[in-house]
């Protein structure tokens, strides 16, 4: 093996180190996000249900009233899915 051979499979294997190493911050960066957003869709669909109105949760969230409903609009969709599924395994 020439040195130049050697050279360049040591520097391949240092570049497919730090790629992988940025993948995977990136990714732990990405899951952090997403947790965060469900985290705080779950906590504003709870207090929509518990009677907060939309307008107090779009002041304490910083949050416009659209997005707001669409969060809520999305769980009654995901609600609506779970009791079909449910419907479903009980005819069975």
């Amino acid at each position: 093996m020439l040195l130049t051979e050697y050279n360049e499979k040591k520097y391949m294997k240092m570049f497919r180190k730090e790629a992988r190493e940025e993948g995977l911050r990136e990714g732990r960066e990405a899951g952090l996000e997403q947790g965060r957003e469900e985290g705080r869709n779950h906590l504003i669909n709870t207090m929509l249900q518990n009677g907060a109105s939309s307008e107090h949760l779009s002041e304490i969230t910083g949050l416009s009233l659209s997005e707001i409903s669409v969060i809520s609009q999305n769980r009654k969709s995901r609600s609506n899915l779970l009791q079909e599924k449910r419907g479903k395994r009980k005819r069975r």
